[in-house]
């Protein structure tokens, strides 16, 4: 059974295959990732936050002034400084 969190980051990728140059979308599903790596084991945390970077990055690169996920994208940044993730 899936949990809310991991249902909810399949739904965020359903919705960007379907609307592929939505930044919202993009960065609604980095920071599905970026709440899920929290609860996730170790092991799975550091590919989790990748692809949580990846996603918020992909939204500035459709909207270079998107300020949220400009946002999204510098607080994991930190928190990967933080704990050497």
């Amino acid at each position: 059974m899936l949990s809310r969190r991991d249902e909810a980051t399949k739904n965020y990728e359903k919705a960007v295959k379907l609307n592929w140059n939505s930044p919202q979308a993009l960065n609604n599903w980095g920071l599905a990732l970026q709440e899920l790596s929290v609860i996730v084991p170790a092991r799975e945390k550091q590919n989790i936050v990748r692809t949580a970077i990846s996603k918020f990055r992909a939204a500035i690169r459709l909207q270079f002034d998107f300020h949220r996920a400009i946002y999204n994208l510098g607080t994991v940044l930190v928190c990967l400084e933080v704990t050497g993730s």
